[in-house]
């Protein structure tokens, strides 16, 4: 029998800040996480790499108040412990 344990995924709170900056609070499960962003949500461009180290962290990006943008994030897969 094959038993699959999903990995939690994190929380995001998403605001628009007095400066027109976008922030993303991530809080979630520790790690390194790639931060993406699309204009059209077909094409995706690497924008930052972040690392949780505490459980909770945020992300701003001043270029989402020029012009309509989506942004992700994937948590990197840590590689395998050897044994």
């Amino acid at each position: 029998e094959i038993v699959f344990i999903p990995r939690p995924l994190p929380n995001l709170y998403t605001s628009l800040l007095p400066s027109g900056e976008f922030e993303m609070l991530v809080s979630g499960p520790t790690g390194t996480y790639t931060v993406f962003q699309s204009t059209d949500l077909v094409s995706w461009s690497e924008i930052d790499t972040v690392v949780n180290e505490i459980g909770e962290i945020a992300f701003t990006s001043s270029t989402a108040g020029d012009r309509a943008a989506y942004f992700r994030i994937e948590r990197v897969e840590e590689p395998a412990e050897e044994e």
